[in-house]
């Protein structure tokens, strides 16, 4: 049960508006360049392997684009493809310093277009894959419009995205690792999400704004299918990887994957190669991104328009009314692991507020509950004043008051919520 307890204060409470303003940081400073590692030293020339017998071939530095005779296309369109690659190449191995990927170090990755001739890997949308073949390794299948499509403004971007994205998937695959945990392989498509921007040059993806819209949803959730507010969190997800590399370096991520095996978790990798620090860095995050108060809060929010068109939209959990506090909390909205809540109460009359939270000790499914509460008054202006729970808080008419609830329990099973 949460309370909220006013002295000398009665109100109407009003529904909830727009979430508050950004208060934007400074740029993320730009990625100081770590040493590469790779498996060993490459040759002078790297030699071709074709695992599919594509008939047409365009050779780059790293990478063999190769394509069927069914493919209309030109041969700039083509070279800008490769150069695509190489490009995630530069990022991701020689920059963030990625393991390169396996096999690598004498022949080049195979980047197959598909569906445009006999034997070639196919493949049912629009972007890419990663598999491995026959002699076990990795290569990547693109559909044919990032090659067809590649000279319109769009065509390009969508195909810079894809090869960032998918590339780094090819640097996952040393120990096929991250499979435990509760919900499988979250960190694969969250980490090559997270890659694109330092690829790409740029600070944070709009897309990800997605993921502030159901909060109450598992960070490490993987959902291809499910409900929406399930599914593809595993992509969005990349949002807190950011976040996790903006306050301790990029090398992080890099040095999660560097020893990966199949049974770990990578919350608690994560976790470890954070000092043990991950739980206060995802309530640092809750609380930022909540409340608006991060410099890609205005990219994010440009985001949720464009992506989060008919999503369902749980920023706000609940509007509190301040005389009576919020008895039951919607049941199915409540957080699960690794996850928060966002009560709301708009202020007409001044007086002073205290706050508290009932948590309930244990999760639906048994869990030691952790519920970690962040009280933050919002004033006129959008100045953000954060608050003990117990504490006597001044409030004026005008002032909005949010109460986060982060889940951050030490385990927690499949489908979890942890009450209050």
């Amino acid at each position: 049960m949460l309370s909220l307890l006013t002295v000398a204060w009665a109100q109407q409470v009003h529904s909830a508006a727009a979430l508050p303003q950004p208060h934007c940081a400074s740029p993320r400073p730009p990625v100081a360049r770590i040493p590469a590692r790779p498996d060993g030293p490459a040759p002078a020339v790297l030699e071709d392997r074709d695992a599919y017998g594509a008939s047409q071939v365009h050779l780059t530095d790293h990478f063999a684009l190769r394509w069927g005779d069914d493919l209309d296309a030109d041969t700039a369109s083509i070279e800008a493809l490769g150069a695509d690659f190489e490009r995630a190449w530069n990022a991701q191995v020689e920059t963030l310093g990625w393991r390169q990927p396996p096999g690598s170090d004498a022949w080049r990755v195979n980047v197959y277009v598909a569906d445009t001739g006999p034997g070639l890997p196919s493949i049912p949308f629009s972007g890419g894959f990663v598999d491995i073949d026959g002699e076990g390794f990795p290569y990547v299948a693109v559909s044919p419009d990032l090659v067809t499509d590649h000279g319109t403004p769009e065509g390009a971007d969508n195909a810079a995205w894809v090869a960032a994205h998918e590339f780094n998937h090819t640097l996952q695959v040393h120990d096929d690792g991250f499979t435990a945990g509760r919900y499988g392989a979250w960190f694969h498509e969250a980490s090559a999400n997270w890659a694109v921007p330092f690829t790409l040059d740029r600070d944070g993806e709009p897309d990800w704004g997605v993921y502030l819209l159901n909060p109450q949803v598992a960070l490490d959730m993987a959902a291809w299918d499910g409900p929406p507010e399930e599914e593809g969190r595993q992509y969005d997800a990349a949002a807190f990887l950011y976040a996790v590399s903006d306050a301790r370096g990029p090398g992080v991520m890099r040095d999660a994957w560097m020893d990966a095996h199949r049974d770990d978790d990578a919350l608690v990798v994560l976790d470890a190669l954070t000092d043990g620090g991950l739980r206060d860095l995802f309530v640092a995050f809750a609380r930022t991104h909540a409340l608006g108060d991060h410099r890609l809060a205005e990219l994010y929010e440009e985001g949720i328009r464009y992506w989060g068109q008919g999503e369902p939209d749980h920023r706000i959990t609940a509007v509190v009314e301040p005389t009576r506090g919020l008895e039951d909390p919607p049941t199915d909205l409540l957080p699960d692991a690794w996850a928060w809540n966002h009560l709301q109460l708009d202020v007409t009359e001044g007086g002073v507020l205290v706050a508290d939270l009932d948590a309930e000790p244990e999760g639906s499914l048994g869990s030691p509950s952790n519920l970690v509460p962040k009280l933050v008054v919002e004033r006129a202006g959008g100045v953000l004043e954060d608050h003990g729970l117990g504490e006597d808080v001044a409030v004026e008419p005008g002032d909005r008051v949010h109460l986060l609830v982060i889940s951050v329990p030490e385990t927690a099973r499949a489908g979890e919520r942890f009450g209050y």
